[in-house]
């Protein structure tokens, strides 16, 4: 248990505690879900406490109401950005979740090193993007890096 936000061990952690997170438990290449007020925002673990993450490029409506109400129909420009997930993750708590999204995307899925290098890649080839909510968002792009954009582009906002 962390002993200063009280929050028990596994499968949602805190930041405080990531050094005590055992390896095989966060390993490079995992998705990682990380809590928020309205929404679940997600982010590729690439090692060395730092994550690769879409995200919208104002800071002043990346939180929050003012994004799901901003975001919904439009496109909006995004950034690709690897930051620490400590950061990231803002006092918030983060899980590993590498669930595909259907049986075929768990067949055809990279390897973990394949999805680090894609995500990475992404960081250079794709650094200034669209984001949209409902097609083209955090969990969009942290699938497509695992599972490829076929997979990612279907699916559903929950």
């Amino acid at each position: 248990m962390c002993q200063k936000c009280n929050v028990k061990r596994g499968p949602w952690y805190c930041t405080h505690i990531i050094d005590e997170i055992p390896p095989e438990k966060l390993e490079e290449g995992d998705l990682i879900e990380i809590k928020r007020n309205i929404y679940n925002h997600w982010a590729v673990y690439v090692g060395c406490n730092e994550v690769v993450h879409l995200t919208v490029d104002n800071p002043q409506t990346a939180v929050g109401f003012s994004l799901m109400v901003s975001h919904v129909d439009g496109v909006n420009t995004g950034k690709i950005k690897i930051e620490p997930l400590t950061y990231v993750c803002s006092r918030t708590l983060f899980r590993v979740n590498n669930k595909a999204p259907s049986p075929e995307a768990e067949a055809n899925k990279r390897t973990n090193a394949e999805t680090v290098k894609y995500a990475l890649e992404m960081t250079e080839t794709k650094k200034d993007t669209n984001y949209q909510l409902l097609k083209g968002n955090c969990e969009h792009f942290a699938k497509e890096c695992r599972f490829g954009s076929e997979y990612a582009e279907s699916l559903q906002v929950t």
